[in-house]
C-alpha cells in the first residue's frame, strides 16, 4: 500500500506522511511482518500549495492585462505562451495563437516580409531590448498598428523573446488624420495667398 495520511506526533499535532507499507514474506510465501517508509510531507504539500497560489495569482494577473503578451523561442521563433489579453487582441483563442508564427499575425498590406521579423530577432539579441512599431493582423483579416517591445529572457534552459504589444492603431489613424488635415490647410493657404 501506499498513499498520504495525516498521523500524530508525540505532542499530538498532526502531520500530513506519506507511507509506504510492504509485506514481508517468507519462502512458504506467509506474511510475517510489514516494512512501513514514512515520510512527513507536510511542508512539502504547503510549499507546492503555496506555490500553485502564486501560479494562480501570476495567471491571472498575465490574463487580465490588456497588452498582448507573447513567449517565443528564439532558435525556432514558435509561439511558446500568450496571454488573454494577446487572445482579445488578435481574436484567437490560445491554441490557435499557439499554432501560428509571426508572420500568422501580421499585415499583409503594408507588407512585413519574414525577413524583417528575423532582423528584429537577431537586433533583440545582439543590442537588447527593442521597440518598434508593426502592422498585425487578426483572425477576422482586420489590420492594425501595434507597438511592440521585445526582451531576450531565459526559461526551462532556453532563450526566450518576451513581446509586449499594444494596440496604437487608433492613435496612428488620428496621426495619419492630423496629417492629412495639415497638408489640406497648407494647400489651402497656398491658394489663398
Amino acid at each position: 500500500w501506499r498513499g498520504e495520511l495525516f498521523n500524530r506526533r508525540k505532542d499530538g499535532s498532526e502531520y500530513l506522511e506519506d507511507a509506504s507499507i510492504n509485506p514481508i514474506r517468507q519462502p512458504d510465501g506467509s506474511i510475517t511482518h510489514y516494512l512501513a517508509v514514512k515520510e512527513d510531507i507536510t511542508e512539502r504539500r504547503a510549499t507546492e500549495a503555496a506555490l500553485a497560489e502564486s501560479e494562480d495569482k501570476f495567471r491571472s494577473i498575465y490574463d487580465t492585462i490588456g497588452d498582448a503578451i507573447f513567449v517565443h523561442d528564439v532558435a525556432s521563433g514558435s509561439i511558446l505562451d500568450v496571454n488573454g489579453g494577446a487572445c482579445r487582441m488578435y481574436g484567437y483563442s490560445r491554441e490557435e495563437l499557439l499554432s501560428l508564427d509571426v508572420q500568422g499575425i501580421t499585415a499583409d498590406d503594408p507588407a512585413f516580409p519574414p525577413q524583417a521579423a528575423r532582423d528584429y530577432m537577431r537586433r533583440v539579441q545582439e543590442e537588447g531590448p527593442q521597440s518598434f512599431e508593426w502592422m498585425a493582423r487578426g483572425s477576422s483579416g482586420r489590420q492594425f498598428w501595434v507597438l511592440v517591445n521585445l526582451q531576450i529572457f531565459r526559461l526551462s534552459g532556453g532563450q526566450r523573446v518576451l513581446a509586449v504589444v499594444r494596440d496604437i492603431d487608433g492613435r496612428k489613424r488620428a496621426e495619419q488624420e492630423l496629417q492629412q488635415a495639415l497638408a489640406e490647410a497648407k494647400a489651402l493657404n497656398q491658394r489663398l495667398a
